[in-house]
């Protein structure tokens, strides 16, 4: 009867260690498997395009809690967060001189986004666009 008792308390003693050690092993080579996906995204439908951009190149707007602008290149149109991607300031949208500026440290990115000036040394965010049926839409995929 104690060889019973014995052989019991081992089995669960190693079941419960052996449990999480087996899970953690599980989750570091396979981690897409137990991953939560806890993105979720806002949408925002901007409006008709021959609207929007009849008196300038571009738009801005409120996408979730974000400010973000939109600009119109012939027929392509690119959108892009207001945020400088350097310490979180609002940057301005500067259309004589085609670019955005970011009035905290200086920094200067090129339509595209890109980089011209640091201290920032990562581009704009950019979003997705739709445009379907002559309607701009403007998605942000957002972590939580």
């Amino acid at each position: 009867m104690r060889r019973n008792f014995l052989k019991t308390i081992s089995a669960g003693i190693i079941t419960v260690i052996g449990a999480p050690v087996a899970y953690g092993i599980a989750a570091y080579l396979a981690p897409a498997l137990f991953k939560s996906d806890t993105r979720r995204t806002a949408k925002v439908a901007l409006g008709n395009v021959a609207e929007l951009f009849k008196s300038r190149d571009y738009t801005t707007a409120k996408v979730g809690e974000k400010n973000i602008i939109v600009l119109k290149n012939g027929e392509d149109f690119k959108a892009f967060s207001l945020q400088c991607t350097h310490a979180g300031c609002s940057v301005d949208w500067l259309p004589d001189a085609d670019k955005f500026y970011c009035a905290c440290h200086g920094g200067e990115f090129a339509r595209d986004g890109k980089v011209l000036k640091k201290p920032p040394t990562r581009p704009l965010e950019e979003l997705t666009i739709r445009h379907r049926d002559g309607v701009i839409s403007v998605v942000d995929v957002i972590s939580s």
